[in-house]
């Protein structure tokens, strides 16, 4: 009896049985990866190569339209903080002369 009276334990049998367990995962994992660059390749097969340039032509119109707009935006975050600083200097300036009037 291997490893003990009371367990009955089988180091040689377990070996062989992780080994089998570890290969049978892997084996279903090649497969799912297989499968999975398959049906991407099999999307793609029915588009024409028009098909392929319009759409990439679109995408890329999209992608231009999104950086103006974010061009834009960053403009406008700009302009408003130029704004916020003169109120602040207005500010600042304003309770500076009324402290010195106060003298």
């Amino acid at each position: 009896m291997a490893g003990g009276s009371h367990t009955n334990f089988d180091p040689g049998a377990f070996t062989v049985g992780a080994a089998g367990g570890a290969l049978s995962i892997a084996g279903a994992v090649a497969a799912g990866v297989q499968n999975y660059v398959a049906a991407r390749a099999e999307r793609w097969a029915a588009w024409t190569l028009e098909q392929l340039r319009c759409a990439l032509d679109l995408s890329e119109s999209l992608r231009c339209e999104q950086y103006r707009e974010l061009l834009d935006a960053r403009a406008r975050v700009a302009e408003l903080e130029r704004q916020i600083a003169d109120r602040a200097f207005v500010l600042k300036r304003d309770r500076a002369r009324l402290l010195l009037k106060r003298r």
